[in-house]
């Protein structure tokens, strides 16, 4: 009682030590009990003790003190409880928020699996390599540009890919996917010059992803346009072509159409 009386600045702490000295103090109670019996006591001895020494103006002054002290212990109870009440309000609306989030992720996340599943042309401007380049003009790029306008304008607005002549077998034109596809169809269109029909037969697709390469096909005739439906569940990040004779590639443009991209982990 008199170290609160000392934080109030009721008593000063020499008097304090003068009322009780440190080797007077009563020594600590064993139980609930016996410690609210202990405070009653030290309250009437103090309650004599402050009459004695200030007279009957303590009293009134440890009143104010005391009473002072219960509206603030008051008002820290109706903070808190409006704080409490905050609190929920906030809870509530985070778990509204979560519930609101978790719908459009989940929106999201429907339209993403709807975009990914439609079989779309997934070749076009993509990163393209072929062995070597015909007069070093007819870039691999060419094959995947989306001009394939059927008419005979090699050197100007309807570039052909074309490796270079004479550099022997295995010459390779070749799309990098950017990812994990699924393939659904490849089609390969011829240059529109009659000179070149023999290089398409025997013409190899291949996809490819890591270490697993699928032959999708061969072929085997001359004309405009080859479409090869890929077999089912073929996955690749890499589709080229590729001949095993002694002859250059040509192709007026290259289209590989499928869907995705995926994780590894989903195939």
């Amino acid at each position: 009682m008199l170290a609160a009386l000392l934080i109030l600045g009721v008593l000063p702490a020499s008097l304090c030590k003068a009322v009780v000295p440190d080797e007077e103090l009563p020594a600590p109670a064993s139980s609930l009990a016996d410690l609210r019996l202990q405070l009653r006591e030290e309250v009437v001895t103090l309650r004599e003790e402050m009459i004695e020494l200030m007279g009957p103006a303590a009293l009134l002054t440890l009143s104010w003190a005391v009473r002072d002290l219960a509206e603030e212990v008051k008002g820290c109870k109706v903070l808190l409880e409006q704080q409490g009440q905050q609190l929920k309000k906030l809870e509530q609306q985070s778990d509204l928020i979560r519930e609101e989030v978790k719908e459009e992720i989940g929106a999201v996340r429907t339209r993403l699996n709807s975009t990914r599943d439609e079989v779309r042309l997934i070749s076009q401007h993509k990163l393209t390599w072929q062995n070597k380049t015909y007069a070093g003009k007819y870039y691999s790029d060419f094959a995947v540009d989306g001009v394939y306008r059927l008419t005979h304008d090699e050197d100007g607005m309807n570039p052909i890919a074309h490796t270079a002549d004479g550099a022997g077998p295995n010459q390779v034109i070749m799309i990098h996917l950017g990812g994990i596809f699924k393939l659904h169809t490849v089609k390969l269109w011829k240059r529109t010059n009659t000179c070149c029909g023999a290089r398409y037969l025997g013409l190899h697709v291949y996809a490819q992803d890591e270490n697993r390469t699928t032959l999708i096909g061969v072929l085997s005739d001359v004309k405009l346009l080859y479409t090869l439906r890929v077999p089912q569940d073929v996955f690749a990040s890499t589709v080229y072509v590729k001949t095993y004779k002694s002859q250059s590639v040509n192709l007026l443009e290259f289209q590989v159409f499928g869907s995705g991209p995926f994780a590894r982990s989903e195939i």
